[in-house]
């Protein structure tokens, strides 16, 4: 690590290089649970470079960990995203959705949840978040209208739903942590999912 943090081709790139190691090395330490542990000093200890090296990058503490945050999320929605665009049909929308959601929790629901509960989620970051998570309603929407017959309200109303059970979903997973528990919850939620939408437009036609 200390290496990646020495090196570089130019000044910008050099800088990007070493802010992005200083970060891995945050989102190694809070990956053990502990974001008591990630302190200005602390990463640049594990990172073995010098306290002004880090203080360079990061104002303080806080900004930090809103950077981490503000990182870790930009990953996870266009992975998602990617997934979701890349399925044919609301079916295989939801489960790219799902699936690449429980994969994250894997690769990163430590951090996550670790950053979360220790408030690393900046104002703007959450304004972000609202703003994306609008926009997938939408395009999850105007899908469900095309593929299903609904008519946009009752479909917007739910979808809501359905993406707002991708959060319970990852809860039940935290439970019990395993590649089947995954598979299991991904085909509920999406037969779940799906039946619940083919049923409100067929009570719509009725």
């Amino acid at each position: 690590m200390a290496s990646s943090l020495a090196r570089g081709p130019g000044n910008a790139t050099r800088a990007t290089g070493r802010k992005e190691a200083l970060l891995d090395v945050a989102a190694q330490m809070l990956a053990r649970g502990d974001i008591d542990a990630v302190t200005m000093e602390s990463v640049a200890a594990a990172a073995r470079v010098s306290r002004p090296l880090v203080y360079k990058h990061f104002s303080n503490r806080s900004e930090l960990l809103g950077a981490l945050y503000e990182r870790e999320s930009e990953h996870l929605h266009r992975q998602l995203s990617e997934a979701v665009l890349q399925a044919e049909g609301l079916e295989q929308m939801l489960r790219a959705l799902i699936e690449g959601a429980l994969g994250a929790q894997v690769e990163r629901g430590a951090t996550f949840a670790t950053l979360a509960a220790g408030a690393g989620r900046p104002v703007h970051v959450r304004d972000v978040q609202r703003q994306r998570d609008s926009a997938t309603l939408r395009y999850f929407t105007r899908q469900a209208v095309e593929e299903l017959g609904l008519e946009e309200r009752a479909a917007t109303a739910g979808m809501r739903l359905v993406l707002g059970s991708v959060s319970l979903t990852l809860h039940q997973y935290r439970h019990q942590r395993s590649s089947d528990h995954a598979v299991w919850l991904a085909e509920i939620y999406v037969a779940m999912a799906m039946g619940g939408l083919r049923a409100l437009g067929e009570s719509s036609k009725s």
